[in-house]
């Protein structure tokens, strides 16, 4: 079974780390990708450079204009066994992280401008990057939960096991996006 869910956001790094369970057979493999979407801004020369990325961003969220923003999907697949007696333990799982920042991509020949831009999406690319981290330890923790997962009854109710950690662990990491964001104000402020 194979079960996607969750956004929050845009080149492709991928990372496996394959760890044995406990129990000496059953394995499980994190699978992390990261990548990158720009959005075009065009300089105008006498135009404040807030307002003019503001005007070219594609993100808006509540009627909010963002300049930044990280997307995740937090997806699985398992293999279970089921025991003579009904029981059913986990024998294998896949996770799958994959998230997108987007940021803009400023063009202009002002060198002052340029400047200021540098300095101010490399705030704004760190504070997406903690978005990216706190994405990163909720597949850490879920992939911890499920390599502990006990045996259940039934196979019927090892699914649903498995479903409600994952469903916990989404809400986990949108409770910490939203508070890293409240706290850094959307990175206006320092983390």
């Amino acid at each position: 079974m194979k079960h996607l869910i969750r956004n929050y956001s845009a080149t492709a790094i991928l990372c496996s780390v394959l760890l044995i369970n406990p129990n000496g057979f059953a394995t499980a493999q994190v699978i992390d990708r990261l990548s990158y979407e720009d959005y075009t801004v065009i300089d105008r020369p006498g135009q404040d450079l807030n307002k003019s990325i503001n005007q070219h961003s594609p993100i808006y969220i509540k009627n909010r204009v963002f300049q930044g923003f990280t997307n995740y999907t937090l997806a699985y697949d398992y293999k279970n066994w089921q025991e003579h007696g009904g029981s059913c333990k986990l024998t294998s799982h896949n996770i799958y992280l994959n998230v997108t920042i987007t940021l803009p991509k400023l063009y202009t020949s002002d060198r002052k401008t340029r400047e200021q831009f540098d300095a101010q999406n490399l705030r704004l690319h760190n504070h997406e990057l903690e978005h990216y981290a706190i994405s990163k330890r909720g597949a850490a923790r879920f992939d911890a939960a499920l390599r502990t997962l006990n045996a259940a009854p039934n196979c019927e109710a090892l699914k649903r096991d498995i479903h409600t950690i994952h469903s916990k662990i989404l809400k986990e990491i949108d409770n910490e996006n939203a508070s890293f964001d409240e706290r850094t104000q959307h990175g206006a402020v320092s983390q």
